[in-house]
């Protein structure tokens, strides 16, 4: 089944659910009495929230595709299979583990993302050269082996925070050939990303919006291949409770490690947002959402309002908002890179 089309959720029965209680026992979550029966009910929902809960996921008792992609991916084991760049890349909390441990050895293998890139390939293949490994690239038993025998633990999360500070050397030029790649879900959001655009356009910064996602994997991967300097997804919330207003910015984090740039540069565009619009202030908020997780660039998710309440509606559907918003991240951006 194609992980985009999951969607497991109470009530259900049936060989989906089997797969997702299986996971979940192996990963040590209580399903209840019954056990893997294929019935989704109550016991499996708790299982799923709390899954979602200590991954940094929406906790809606939903097993959607990022949920799907998560429960996967944390069944993996260091030693499980043999690791190596390819595409697509392999992914996993067995990744996770080879990159925190590489980057706490001093070999930058880039974010700590559970996803084996060219960071990750490089530093395999630095480590391997400095311990006089054959250098093949692939992190295999011996390689397993030989970085145990040189694991630290280091509490800050070693070489990874100084790695997303010193990444690229930004001069003052602020906006001036930056590249941006900017993903825009709905009308709304496609009207604040063609204004930005046209805003970035002027200041000579290289722009690149993308409306049809296919999935998020496939954006993720268009980010990468664009070499962009920074990932904006920009979108609107929604929700059941209509009393729910206001804007949000979102960052990486998955209950484990977090992107400090991301985290920042969240930080200036929900401020920006929030002192020149008249938009409630919900704050910044991790995540490990697949568009920020999966890109090796700094990446947000701006939510500026709630298209479900009518106050929030009404003012997003203002042409006046519209042209704000765009130069509130544009704002955002350029004191990111000016600081």
């Amino acid at each position: 089944m194609k992980s985009e089309m999951i969607l497991v959720k109470s009530g259900q029965k049936g060989r989906m659910v089997v797969d997702v209680q299986t996971k979940l026992l192996r990963l040590g979550f209580d399903i209840g009495k019954t056990g893997v029966d294929g019935v989704f009910g109550p016991e499996t929902e708790k299982a799923v929230r709390l899954f979602q809960s200590k991954r940094g996921l929406d906790i809606d008792g939903v097993v959607g595709p990022d949920t799907w992609h998560e429960i996967v991916e944390a069944t993996y084991r260091l030693g499980d299979r043999q690791l190596y760049f390819r595409e697509p890349p392999f992914r996993g909390d067995d990744v996770r583990e080879v990159q925190a441990t590489l980057n706490n050895l001093g070999f930058n293998a880039g974010r700590v993302n559970g996803v084996f890139g060219s960071l990750s390939d490089k530093a395999v293949r630095d480590f391997q050269k400095n311990t006089g490994m054959p250098v093949d690239g692939i992190v295999g038993d011996s390689t397993i082996v030989a970085m145990d025998n040189l694991k630290k633990r280091v509490s800050s999360g070693g070489i990874t925070g100084v790695w997303e500070r010193n990444g690229h050397t930004y001069d003052e030029s602020e906006l001036f050939e930056r590249r941006v790649f900017v993903v825009a879900e709905g009308p709304g959001a496609n009207r604040i990303a063609e204004r930005l655009k046209s805003i970035m356009v002027r200041e000579g910064a290289n722009i690149r919006i993308l409306t049809d996602v296919e999935s998020k994997d496939a954006l993720a991967d268009e980010a990468n291949k664009y070499e962009a300097d920074i990932v904006v997804s920009i979108e609107f919330n929604s929700s059941e409770e209509e009393a729910r207003r206001g804007s949000t910015c979102y960052y990486f984090d998955n209950g484990e490690y977090f992107s400090s740039r991301s985290k920042q540069i969240a930080e200036m565009v929900q401020s920006q947002l929030c002192g020149g619009l008249p938009l409630f202030d919900n704050g910044i908020e991790g995540k490990n959402w697949t568009v920020l997780r999966a890109t090796r660039i700094p990446a947000v998710v701006v939510r500026p309002a709630y298209i479900s309440n009518k106050s929030d509606a009404k003012v997003a559907e203002d042409e006046i908002f519209t042209d704000q918003a765009a130069q509130a991240i544009v704002n955002a951006l350029r004191r990111y890179w000016h600081d």
